[in-house]
């Protein structure tokens, strides 16, 4: 699950901006009944949580040596709100860390970043194939892009 910015909105250049609240592990590995438990979360949760401002209050590098990657870290109540509904999915090893992933270091970032939707990824998200289920924070109604 991740929350995103609107659609083509640019923010330094990330070719994918979002904030992944929860990582629910490979796909083929899923039991049976969490994906349409899923689905529904994610179209429920969309549906009571408002568009919200995340303040960047930094960056910082994530990852080892070739696989480090440039980081805004990223603080709003609202991620927390979301993490703690799907807490009980995570497949993560690590903490939680709001932050949005940049090809670059900036030299000067924005103050805060308007995120207006809630995604649920099925699949590798770096993988055209896989699947984007995207709603629209505020309505529930579901996304086309």
């Amino acid at each position: 699950m991740a929350v995103l910015p609107d659609a083509g909105e640019d923010v330094l250049g990330a070719p994918d901006p979002h904030v992944t609240i929860v990582w629910g592990g490979e796909l083929e590995e899923a039991e049976g009944h969490v994906v349409p438990e899923l689905r529904s979360l994610v179209q429920f949760s969309a549906r009571f949580h408002a568009p919200f401002s995340a303040m960047v209050v930094g960056t910082d590098m994530f990852g080892q040596n070739e696989e480090q990657t440039h980081v805004l870290r990223l603080e709003a109540p609202q991620f927390y709100f979301l993490r703690n509904i799907f807490e009980q999915y995570s497949k993560s090893e690590y903490g939680f860390k709001p932050h949005l992933s940049v090809p670059s270091p900036p030299v000067r970032y924005p103050d805060s970043i308007l995120f207006k939707r809630l995604a649920l990824w099925l699949g590798d998200s770096r993988v055209e194939s896989a699947e984007r289920i995207t709603y629209r924070l505020g309505t529930g109604e579901l996304c086309e892009s």
